[in-house]
């Protein structure tokens, strides 16, 4: 082994290192009642103003922005924003003393870039309370065209970005995007809150994109708005490319007036000639409608998607108590294929207009084209949705639905004349292996339903856990269980809408002879044999410590636990309990209790064993040993510099403090040479 002097100057090394690599890579502090230096250097002499910290930054940099509210200009200034750039890095969601970006909360301390520059509210009469409309604010708050993926917002409240002021000429860039415009740019964007933005007879009342790929990802969009425009959470257009994913779109409102491509999409909106595809979405509350009752024939369609072309997919979503005069869930003209979503609650009407109407079709999904498309649907449960007819689904001109293991029940239709199956669903359909309501009634006046037509069809009450409180899980006895066709589902599709496995055997119903258990039908698939959805993690502790594993499971029947060390079964006594429970909990540790842990989960089905955790004690804590091996020598180094570089392994309460000030920094280096030639 190297003696200690080797170790220091290696030490020394990487700390200059760290310290030439901060240099060009700084952190830039941002807080809006620092009375420091205002320089950006340090939470005590932050910026107050975010202009200023993206004036002074430079590539590499990042800026971390604590709670409070930034304007991107002074009062009266309708075209300030905040511009985005390539490999700069913007942070909020700080409460102004934090150390490190993990440490930060975006939910409670809400870094808020707000788009209210002091003018003068107007609301028209019939316009959602909260907007600033005639009188535009900021314009757009945020700036990201011609960026690329180096161009990061992460953690922040853009609110109260109005575009459309009076007298913006038709198609002006102000006519767009109250929260980000985006042309030609591809930013990342995590963590945002998107609320009250306009777009005013423009579109894209959060986010406008055209030509752009940006990453979206865990954000939220709560009731922003465009009149006589499209996409009031995220509008598309030209060739634009989107990573979409985990998302939630709330109280998004669009409004048509009597033009094409008006009130499409009150979440989203896409125009795109690119192909999009959305995970792990919820859209709730949003509505596309006509901004008069009388009047006008263009109609609100896709409370929570309207998308105009081919190329859309949507994967384990929700979509709930949206409203639209058609396609309250999705509205759709192109190729669009939808897998392992929930329509529940949402609901259509007609827009009366002149002698007649439109609207009130397709709740659920609507489909419309004058081309050759089709709509694919698979392990989709569509139900209580409410409309005039074809409640669940509707096929409108060339437009084809295509339902696979699928689940359409107890949808309410209210229209005049419609009867039998033209309640769920109407238009050109193929329906294989899927439960559908009324599948086999006939309208009056056609012929009955061909049931060789619909082979595996179930024409019987699916059976869900508890309608009433919206569980559309599958209850024992659902003939829906194991119903499905494997065949139909999608090499992607490992999991249902609960991220639990497809294809697990239900032991309560009777097996089908069919070799590998069916799938079942709809999104969420009965599971058999218990199945561990959060593991036991392994723990490093000192002794008198106290440790705890916990594991969550689903399966059939009543699931019961048994903890195990190292193979033997546990009981409680002593320092242990809670050994036939999901949480253990050992108080306080020896080093006696160093070894493996896992636990048994026994159902209906049978039994299942969680993935073992290691539980390692160390005595006494020693800041030095930052490997927890129990030994302080030249093993510890590189985890040692991993803890100065904020990627240590975290193994024990003091690790790599060695001066006791609570904190792992350069200051600690001078202590860990020494613990290395000798006490």
């Amino acid at each position: 082994m190297r003696n200690p002097v080797y170790w220091a100057r290696v030490l020394f090394c990487l700390a200059a290192a760290n310290v030439f690599a901060t240099a060009h890579a700084a952190v830039i502090f941002v807080k809006w009642d620092s009375a420091g230096a205002n320089n950006g250097s340090s939470w005590a002499d932050a910026f107050v103003d975010l202009q200023d910290a993206l004036a002074a930054a430079q590539v590499g940099d990042e800026i971390w922005v604590a709670a409070g509210t930034y304007n991107p200009g002074p009062p009266g200034d309708a075209v300030s924003t905040f511009t985005l750039r390539n490999g700069v890095a913007l942070y909020g969601g700080f409460a102004g003393t934090e150390a490190s970006r993990a440490e930060r909360d975006w939910d409670a301390h809400a870094s808020v870039l707000d788009g209210d520059v002091g003018h003068d509210d107007v609301i028209p009469p019939g316009w959602p309370n909260g907007w600033n409309i005639t009188t535009a604010n900021s314009a757009q708050i945020v700036m990201a065209s011609g960026t690329d993926a180096t161009a990061i917002l992460d953690g922040f409240v853009l609110a109260n970005g109005s575009t459309g002021p009076s007298g913006t000429p038709a198609g002006d860039p102000f006519m767009y995007g109250g929260g980000i415009y985006l042309v030609g740019g591809s930013p990342t964007i995590r963590h945002c809150t998107f609320r009250h933005n306009l777009a005013a007879f423009g579109h894209g009342g959060a986010i406008y994109c055209h030509n752009g790929s940006p990453i979206i990802e865990g954000c939220r969009f709560e009731q922003n708005y465009v009149h006589m425009g499209s996409g009031a959470g995220i509008y598309l257009s030209g060739a634009s490319a989107v990573t979409l994913s985990d998302c939630d779109f709330s109280g998004n409102i669009a409004i048509t007036g009597s033009g094409g491509g008006e009130g499409q999409g009150a979440g989203i909106g896409s125009f795109s000639t690119q192909p999009l595809t959305v995970e792990r979405c919820t859209f709730e509350f949003n509505t596309a409608r006509n901004f008069s009752s009388a009047g006008g024939v263009e109609i609100g369609r896709g409370g929570g998607i309207s998308s105009f072309y081919d190329g859309l997919t949507v994967r384990d979503c929700i979509f709930r108590n949206n409203l639209a005069e058609g396609g309250a869930g999705i509205f759709t003209w192109g190729n669009t294929t939808i897998v392992n979503c929930l329509f529940f609650d949402n609901r259509v009407y007609e827009h009366a207009f002149g002698g007649g109407g439109d609207g009130g079709y397709g709740a659920g999904v609507a489909g419309e084209s004058f081309q050759s498309k089709t709509t694919t649907m698979l392990n989709c449960t569509i139900a209580n949705n409410t409309g005039k007819e074809g409640v669940g689904f509707l096929a409108l001109w060339n437009h084809t639905c295509v339902m696979r293991n699928s689940i359409v029940w107890g949808n309410t239709y209210t229209g005049e004349d419609v009867w039998g199956h033209d309640g769920q669903f109407q238009g050109t359909h193929s329906i294989h292996y899927s439960c559908v309501q009324d599948l086999l009634t006939p309208v009056p006046g056609e012929d009955p339903p061909d049931p060789t037509k619909y082979p595996g069809y179930v024409i019987t009450d699916p059976r869900f856990v508890n309608t009433a409180a919206r569980d559309f899980h599958l209850a024992s006895d659902s003939p829906c269980v194991d119903a499905g066709r494997n065949s139909d589902v999608l090499p992607e599709m490992t999991g249902d809408l609960d991220a639990l496995p497809r294809f697990s055997d239900d032991c309560l119903v009777a097996n089908t002879g069919l070799g590998d258990p069916p799938v079942d039908m709809g999104v969420f698939e009965r599971q058999g044999l218990p199945y561990v959805t959060q593991q036991p993690a392994s723990l490093a502790l000192s002794a008198g410590q106290t440790a705890v594993f916990s594991v969550a499971a689903v399966g059939s029947g009543t699931l019961t636990y048994q903890w195990r060390k190292d193979g033997t079964n546990l009981t409680d006594g002593g320092s242990i309990s809670g050994a036939t429970t999901p949480q253990l909990t050992i108080a306080p540790v020896a080093l006696s209790d160093a070894g493996s842990y896992d636990v048994v989960i026994t159902g209906a089905c049978g039994s299942t064993s969680g993935e073992p955790a290691t539980l390692t004690v160390a005595s006494p804590c020693e800041p030095c040993d930052a490997n927890c091996d129990g030994s302080v020598n030249g093993f510890d180094v590189d985890e040692f510099v991993a803890v100065l570089s904020g990627s240590g392994s975290g193994c024990s309460p003091c690790q790599g403090d060695v001066n006791g000030d609570g904190s792992v920094n350069g200051f600690d280096i001078d202590g860990f040479v020494t613990c290395l030639s000798g006490p």
